[in-house]
């Protein structure tokens, strides 16, 4: 009888932790502007339907060489697998330095007006085991 205990325990016990499986993707990429990489851009994906699945979306901030690594809303690495709309920010616009006003307001935003809104934007990127590296191209010119 206790050997048939320890056997469900560790039935249950495997059962329990295999359907925990995390579904997320590792979600990467480089973003450019006019073809060269760009740093310092706050990169959003949005989930694009799936309401009802509350899946959350993510974001990150490009490095020196564009390249940027989606960190979840939910404070995880990566996304749920799907359809996303991807906004971008210039965060040099964000940067809080000793500059005066005038500086600051002389500032130019690199980033195209129509890329800076979930409403506007016209980038929209699948997220999929296979599909994980995006490059994301933003013309300006």
């Amino acid at each position: 009888m206790r050997i048939v205990s320890i056997i469900l325990l560790l039935i249950g016990t495997t059962v329990i932790t295999g359907c925990g499986a995390d579904p997320t993707v590792s979600v990467s990429g480089i973003v450019k502007l006019d073809g060269s990489p760009a740093a310092n851009l706050l990169v959003y994906f949005t989930p694009k339907g799936n309401k009802e699945l509350k899946v959350v979306g993510g974001s990150a901030v490009s490095d020196t060489q564009g390249k940027f690594t989606i960190v979840g809303d939910d404070g995880r690495p990566g996304l749920l697998p799907g359809k996303y709309t991807v906004f971008v920010v210039d965060n040099n616009l964000n940067v809080d330095d000793e500059s005066t006003t005038a500086s600051k307001a002389r500032r130019i935003n690199r980033v195209p007006q129509e890329y800076s809104s979930p409403a506007t934007t016209p980038l929209e990127l699948l997220v999929s085991s296979d599909q994980n590296e995006h490059t994301i191209n933003i013309v300006t010119k």
